[in-house]
């Protein structure tokens, strides 16, 4: 009896160091979702700019919002006279991290667009981590069209955009205490995926046509599905040859054919 109660405190030791564990290694799951997002233009650098396991500030998720969005470099071309007239209206607009300059221009596009009013008490608390509530108002705001999105409304919005899972949303609503850069590469994996534009539109195809988003590349991350083969680009090459791109990869069961004739200025692809 001794020794079975020795093994049972021995599992249960072994079971309790593995409970603690487990969010350790668990910590990062989505990165093969974030390579895909830096494949498209979503994230930035290389893979070992990641840091899937790090925070995330409220200046970097509202970078990341912008980025998503395609909207980094209208962001990045406001004037210094219009940056210093946004922040004036912050009463910290002194902790916003300069970033060769570009900090405060996102901090500024994000004031005169609408898409933050700080914490109420005229501070955006650049430093401060970001809760999931705000990082789905910054992408929903940004990049997506709802103008009238709230923390409070924000993960039922996300679900009914396609953003989320319904449990997913329950998680980042109570992420209350910040999201790390893992759970933004999940929410940003969701809206590219998935989502859908206030407009209708989905998001990732909103971004292809503005040009942020490449469609062959965002077809061959997976962002875009296709059946039916179909030109997407055709452009000269020399004065005798010339380049056709496709919106999928041509396979043996497809058939094309051209049709030139002869003192024709123009040729038909099908």
């Amino acid at each position: 009896m001794r020794n079975l109660k020795k093994v049972l405190a021995v599992i249960l030791t072994v079971a309790m160091l593995a409970s603690f564990m487990v969010p350790a290694f668990a910590a990062v799951s989505y990165l093969e979702e974030a390579k895909k997002l830096q494949a498209i233009g979503l994230f930035a650098g290389g893979e070992a700019d990641l840091k899937l396991d790090e925070d995330v500030t409220r200046i970097q998720g509202l970078t990341f919002a912008i980025r998503a969005a395609g909207k980094e470099e209208e962001a990045l071309a406001m004037t210094d006279e219009e940056v210093a007239a946004e922040l004036a209206k912050f009463k910290d607009s002194d902790t916003v991290p300069s970033w060769n300059g570009n900090g405060p221009k996102y901090v500024a596009y994000a004031i005169k667009n609408g898409i933050t009013v700080g914490d109420g008490q005229g501070n955006f608390k650049p430093l401060d981590k970001i809760s999931g509530r705000a990082f789905l108002v910054f992408l929903l705001k940004t990049g997506m069209g709802y103008k009238d999105v709230t923390t409070l409304t924000a993960p039922d919005v996300a679900v009914e955009a396609g953003i989320l899972t319904p449990s997913m949303a329950v998680i980042y609503a109570q992420a209350e205490d910040g999201i790390i850069r893992d759970d933004a590469a999940a929410i940003l994996f969701g809206a590219a995926t998935n989502g859908v534009n206030a407009d209708g539109k989905t998001f990732i195809q909103a971004l292809i046509d503005a040009g942020f988003v490449d469609a062959q590349t965002a077809i061959e991350n997976g962002f875009v599905n296709v059946t039916e083969l179909s030109v997407i680009g055709i452009s000269a090459t020399s004065a005798k040859t010339f380049l056709v791109k496709f919106n999928r990869a041509v396979t043996d069961d497809d058939k094309v054919t051209f049709d030139v004739k002869r003192g024709s200025t123009a040729a038909t692809l099908t």
